[in-house]
């Protein structure tokens, strides 16, 4: 059986510096997932506006945090991050 884990130390990574500039296919797939973030960031915006994601675009502000405390994280598992104390 072959587990991630296994993939991951079998194969040589590399990490890639600023790859973006380098590679067109990388560059492009940044640009799909940065405008898929913000898309999805302006529907939960919408739906959820206590959080105040329309100004942070999925990165923590000092409101957000606030919002978090009061509100706590019962939004979804979508969402990548809590913000720590």
């Amino acid at each position: 059986m072959v587990t991630v884990l296994n993939l991951i130390t079998m194969c040589h990574i590399q990490p890639l510096v600023k790859g973006d500039g380098k590679y067109l296919s990388i560059a492009a797939a940044s640009i799909l997932a940065k405008t898929y973030r913000d898309d999805y960031m302006k529907n939960i915006a919408e739906e959820y506006p206590q959080y105040d994601w329309k100004s942070n675009k999925g990165y923590p502000t000092n409101k957000h945090r606030a919002a978090i405390k009061i509100w706590h994280f019962a939004l979804s598992s979508k969402i990548i991050y809590v913000a720590s104390s």
